[in-house]
């Protein structure tokens, strides 16, 4: 496998290995463990149209998908706690926004890729413009576990449901694969007790009913301290979140319980 740089040379294996290090291990300062990289022509066939990579980006040959987020309690201590191995400008800059960090340290990401050559674009799974390209699926195709769970979000297979994804990056480098995790389907065979642990049943028709249980946050202030039903699944237990970050992360910002109360009030 080889991509190619700005002026048109070749970019070895072994370049897009030391390419793809240098990506883990950046992004795992950051606090970001979980980095996975995956093909974009392989994405984009088996994604319907509008969906697909090469029609969210302005690349001229889009070769390779990185998915950057995390898995566990290791991110909120890199985040909160001293000392970090974060930087700590970026951290003073984002005041206490994950989702602001993330704008910080996914670019910079970038920044590696052009050192290499290579051009690249990154958008994320929050704010706006969005990208009509299914940040589960990337996720699942960059090998963060699986995206169909009964859940309704995507389940690792060491860190079950508690992955956040935070970005995702685009080039024309074609870089070593991660692929996804074959063989490996988490709901299958289980008992579910995610299902029943749901206090209004979102998950009895067999998959996630979104608008009731929004409706239910929102309007009747179900649920406040987090998902019954994330939290009952049986997958890395040891790995959820500690009070304080699950908190932070299962609150709506104003912006979001404004603009999810105008479509579903």
């Amino acid at each position: 496998m080889a991509g190619l740089d700005l002026v048109g040379k070749i970019v070895a294996l072994d370049d897009g290995r030391a390419v793809l290090d240098e990506l883990v291990a950046t992004a795992a300062r950051a606090g970001f463990n979980l980095v996975g990289a995956g093909s974009v022509v392989r994405f984009d066939e088996r994604s319907p149209a509008g969906h697909r990579l090469t029609e969210a980006v302005d690349l001229a040959e889009p070769r390779t998908v990185v998915m950057i987020g995390s898995g566990g309690p290791g991110f909120w201590r890199t985040f909160k706690q001293t000392p970090t191995t974060a930087d700590s400008d970026e951290l003073r800059r984002a005041d206490g926004s994950i989702d602001a960090y993330s704008t910080m340290v996914v670019p910079r990401l970038a920044q590696t890729v052009a050192a290499a050559g290579g051009r690249s674009e990154v958008f994320y799974p929050f704010g706006s413009p969005g990208r009509d390209v299914s940040f589960r699926r990337l996720a699942e195709h960059c090998g963060f576990g699986v995206a169909g769970t009964v859940l309704g979000t995507v389940i690792h297979p060491e860190f079950g449901p508690w992955v956040s994804l935070r970005g995702a990056l685009v080039t024309d480098l074609e870089l070593p694969e991660m692929g996804e995790i074959e063989g490996y389907e988490p709901c299958s065979g289980c008992v579910q007790p995610c299902v029943t642990a749901c206090p209004i049943g979102t998950y009895d028709s067999g998959t996630w009913d979104f608008a009731a249980c929004v409706r239910y946050r929102l309007f009747e202030d179900g649920c406040p301290t987090g998902c019954l039903s994330r939290l009952a699944c049986v997958v890395g237990p040891d790995q959820r979140y500690s009070d304080q970050e699950y908190g932070y992360r299962h609150e709506f910002t104003a912006a979001a319980r404004e603009n999810l109360a105008r479509i579903y009030g």
